[in-house]
């Protein structure tokens, strides 16, 4: 996706002004927001606070030009204590379009931000049509020299010409997160990020299906304890949502849209200032962008337990146990003891427990209370032999697929071609086919893309004319992996070691 400026800006943040109550079930919790008054024109958007008390954030309307493509100018502004506006930046220091996404280190002495490249995109509509331009995103970063001012920008190594990264934020783990429609995605935006060692960045590695859509994911951030936000449209509310995952371990729990949040307009760039006041910004007042001050009130929370063992009834150290509901996501890791412990409010959750190397376990919409005492019992992901490939009398087939797609390569079809001829040959035999996949990403969506990927063949099969009777399907996710690619602590496989995990076969039922 090659995106304009406009669009772009939608990348980075949006800000609204609001009070209301979300209920879920019984409880009823209040989400407050209110609109910040910035005194600017145009949209707002991307608010962090400063070291000082001071907002700084995205603006169209503070500098009135526009560039040489018609579109507005867009800066980093700062909104002092005592309502003062000014550029972030002196406008006779630097002269892009587009100005965007802020990160501001803790010490506020190291700024990441995005601007528009040098170089244009031309987009040819068709022979009829008009081409558009566009100048894809690219992030910079400064450094505060001793005497307060900004230093020369730095570009990231991994900036280019060819397609857009905006939204960076540093993690406390050492890696700059952001947003691109770089090449090896799974659709639209994705997140990627890179890590900083001394003065290098590692290649950029994309967050996966776990967070990842073929939609456009935005707005990478953090809260104070650590957990994970980010904007989608993927089956949204109305434009973007606002998701949260969970982190422990360093690994990402199954996202949750977090519903007090959202609206029918686009909700991103939420950032923290505390561990329950921040910033998020927003157009569900219908127009332009809005900066919005949230609180959220404390909940009263009581104690709950549960215990994962194997199936020999030893306890499961690190198993990452996640509470989820659409108003918060929580995940914590079982001790030596097999024991978890977590302090929520009476509320209904899904519980999620997984452990790397082991296939996860889900349960619906129960109290803690419910949950607690619960002794649960993990299977370890067994590997597939390759014989299992084959069935006594049938042809060997060897179907893959790309990374979290299920359509049909030309290279597979010429291999189900083989099963189809074996199918036409012997009229009376059924089968069942099982799709799988490699180990990145949460086993609910694995086990749903396997399934798309045993469909797919099935449905290629029936375009050909086997009866669909004939044809039984079922999705095993990552539970029967070729290698030993388990997606563990001190497991590292490349992509083409992950790649014969993404398979297809059958077996004869009748």
């Amino acid at each position: 996706m090659n995106l304009n400026l406009v669009n772009m800006k939608k990348l980075l943040v949006v800000v609204a002004l609001s009070v209301f109550v979300f209920t879920a079930g019984a409880q009823t919790q209040q989400y407050r927001l209110t609109q910040i008054e910035t005194g600017t024109d145009g949209d707002d958007w991307g608010a962090i606070p400063g070291p000082n008390g001071e907002i700084i954030f995205t603006n169209t309307g503070f500098i009135n030009a526009k560039n040489y493509s018609g579109d507005v100018v867009t800066r980093l502004i700062v909104l002092d204590a005592n309502k003062k506006l000014q550029a972030l930046f002196p406008e006779d220091e630097y002269q892009k379009s587009y100005l965007g996404a802020p990160f501001l280190s803790k010490d506020g002495n190291e700024l990441f931000y995005a601007v528009s490249g040098d170089k244009a995109i031309v987009i040819n509509k068709g022979f009829f049509l008009s081409s558009e331009v566009s100048y894809p995103l690219q992030i910079q970063s400064r450094t505060k020299g001793s005497g307060g001012s900004w230093g020369e920008p730095v570009d990231f190594p991994y900036n280019s010409d060819s397609f857009s990264s905006g939204d960076p934020w540093l993690g406390d783990d050492g890696f700059l997160y952001f947003a691109s429609d770089r090449p090896g995605g799974l659709g639209g935006l994705d997140l990627w990020r890179s890590k900083r060692v001394g003065d290098t960045w590692s290649e950029p590695e994309n967050l996966g299906p776990e967070i990842n859509s073929d939609a456009d994911e935005r707005s990478p951030r953090f809260d104070k304890q650590g957990n994970f936000y980010y904007s989608s449209n993927y089956i949204s509310m109305g434009g973007l949502d606002v998701f949260k995952a969970a982190v422990v371990n360093g690994q990402f729990s199954a996202p949750a849209r977090i519903s007090p949040f959202n609206s029918k307009g686009d909700d991103f760039a939420v950032t923290f200032i505390s561990e329950r006041t921040g910033y998020i910004s927003s157009n569900r007042g219908g127009g332009a962008d809005r900066i919005y001050y949230f609180e959220i009130p404390e909940s009263p929370e009581r104690k709950t337990s549960v215990r994962v063992q194997d199936k020999t009834g030893l306890p499961i150290e690190g198993a990452l146990v996640t509470y989820v509901n659409n108003e918060d996501v929580k995940t914590v890791a079982t001790d030596a003891t097999g024991e978890a412990v977590a302090y929520l409010p009476e509320k209904l959750y899904d519980l999620n427990i997984s452990k790397l190397e082991y296939i996860p376990l889900e349960a619906k919409e129960k109290l803690p209370s419910v949950y607690n005492g619960s002794v649960l019992t993990l299977e370890k992901i067994g590997q597939r032999l390759v014989d299992e490939e084959k069935t006594a009398a049938g042809p060997h087939i060897n179907v893959l697929f790309d990374l979290a797609k299920y359509n049909i390569r030309p290279d597979a079809a010429k291999e189900i071609d083989n099963l189809l001829a074996y199918l036409k040959d012997n009229p009376t035999l059924n089968i069942e086919v099982s799709g799988h996949t490699d180990c990145r990403g949460s086993y609910s969506y694995n086990l749903k893309l396997s399934q798309n990927r045993a469909d797919a063949v099935k449905a290629y099969l029936v375009n050909k004319g086997i009866d669909a009777g004939r044809i039984s399907t079922k999705g095993n996710a990552y539970a029967q992996l070729v290698n030993n690619c388990v997606c563990a602590p001190g497991v590292t496989c490349t992509e083409q070691e992950h790649a014969p995990n993404r398979y297809v076969t059958y077996v004869v039922v009748k």
